[in-house]
């Protein structure tokens, strides 16, 4: 009976930080890139009484509730007829399968709950950087700080390791940058990335920041060269210069190895 609450309860509390991960994600680049407001604003913003952003109606409770209160407006704001963004709603039941389904197959810890914290980090650095080719420092720096925190306890790694990881991660593309740059005379790289990899080195360590390096450069290759063959973008010779949504392919890879690491803490 406990178990079948804890799954009830992490479901609902996984779709209710993923409803607020969706608000997120969509207004604080809009704060950042178009200086509408301060990061904080996010905050205050999300807890305002709940209203379409359309026409500014209110919406009912039910209405605002996440899930259930996409499918009760079908989609669409029922006073201005305007269709309410689907990803919110994606994002909502993903991250409400994610808490409900680890709580069901593995014990409640907390190595889960520091994973659970990643993830829903790392998922927020997918988005931003895919959409809008931006890593906050609002969603870095958190996983810095926790990755080193939780160290002292410590979960996957000593302090040691955690320091080490962090300074090592920042330090490998930073470097990487100055030669980059040094030879084309541009950045190769930016300090979202550097600091997404420093956060990547605090939690788990240097080691791991080796193995998600070598994995996302294989899948970006991957990608890339699918994208350039059956795109046909064979003679468009400027897609081979254009940006690399990093922290895209090395968040996915590092949620992998979390739930990896989950796995072999907790059997």
């Amino acid at each position: 009976m406990l178990a079948v609450f804890n799954v009830i309860a992490f479901f609902l509390l996984g779709a209710f930080i993923g409803k607020f991960m969706a608000f997120t994600s969509k207004y604080l680049p809009k704060i950042l890139l178009d200086e509408i407001g301060e990061p904080d604003d996010v905050w205050k913003w999300f807890f305002q009484k709940p209203h379409c952003r359309s026409c500014r109606h209110p919406r009912t409770l039910p209405e605002s509730l996440p899930i259930l209160g996409y499918f009760i407006q079908k989609g669409k704001c029922r006073y201005c007829r305007k269709p309410i963004g689907s990803k919110g709603v994606f994002l909502e039941i993903a991250m409400a399968l994610i808490f409900g389904l680890s709580v069901l197959f593995f014990p409640l810890t907390l190595h889960m709950i520091f994973v659970f914290f990643m993830t829903a980090f790392l998922i927020l650095c997918f988005i931003t950087d895919f959409e809008h080719g931006i890593l906050p420092d609002q969603f870095t720096q958190p996983m810095v700080w926790a990755g080193l925190i939780v160290s002292l306890i410590p979960l996957f790694i000593p302090p040691a390791e955690a320091i080490i990881g962090a300074a090592g991660g920042y330090g490998i593309f930073w470097i990487f940058n100055v030669a980059f740059r040094s030879y084309r005379g541009v950045d190769g790289m930016y300090p979202g990335d550097f600091k997404l990899n420093a956060a990547i080195g605090a939690g788990l360590g240097f080691k791991w920041v080796l193995v998600i390096l070598v994995i996302s450069f294989f899948l970006l290759i991957l990608v890339t060269a699918t994208q350039f063959f059956f795109g046909k973008k064979q003679n468009d010779k400027s897609f081979l210069r254009q940006e690399a949504p990093w922290g895209c392919y090395s968040s996915l890879v590092t949620i992998v190895i979390l739930y990896i690491l989950l796995i072999q803490a907790t059997t």
